[in-house]
């Protein structure tokens, strides 16, 4: 997940966009956006993608790639005004990023080695897109992950569990 390359990061308004959208719970440990915006990365003629560059770095052994993350409006519905781009919690405080539509497309970049979600609201926060990295088609191999996801439920179950046998010794 690594760092971020350009972003407003001028979080006026966010907290009107917050009373506007309704994202859903956390329910994945490793992947805190997935799910929370609709499962969809293509909805009322915008569509959330992403574009990989090598940057020719490394970081503990794993390919760093610069990711370009991108809503797009269509000829029928543009896109205006901004784009909240909400990211893995590893990039916090900067897990939030902005950028103002241009052209019909609103676009960041950051920096990272592995995949997740990425959730991206618009249109004051009428409008809610979200892109799994690790299954979207045009992400490269070696970044997505193979470990299987645990649930908020799973590690919950767990915590119970443990928690049991620590009391009964």
């Amino acid at each position: 997940k690594v760092k971020l390359i350009n972003s407003e990061n001028n979080f006026d308004g966010l907290k009107d966009i917050f009373k506007t959208i309704k994202p859903g719970p956390i329910k994945w440990f490793d992947d805190p956006q997935k799910g929370r915006w609709g499962g969809s990365a293509d909805v009322n003629g915008l569509k959330l993608d992403a574009d990989f560059t090598d940057s020719s770095e490394t970081w503990e052994g794993r390919k760093i790639y610069t990711v370009t993350l991108r809503v797009s409006g269509s000829p029928d519905h543009p896109l205006l005004g901004k784009v909240y781009f909400f990211l893995h919690q590893s990039y916090m405080p900067n897990h939030i990023m902005i950028a103002e539509a241009q052209n019909n497309v609103a676009s960041v970049q950051i920096e990272s080695y592995e995949a997740f979600t990425v959730g991206a609201v618009c249109e004051n926060g009428n409008t809610m897109l979200e892109l799994d990295l690790n299954e979207y088609p045009g992400s490269p191999n070696d970044y997505r992950y193979s470990d299987k996801l645990e649930s908020i439920d799973e590690l919950n179950e767990q915590k119970a569990l443990l928690l049991r046998d620590i009391n009964q010794e």
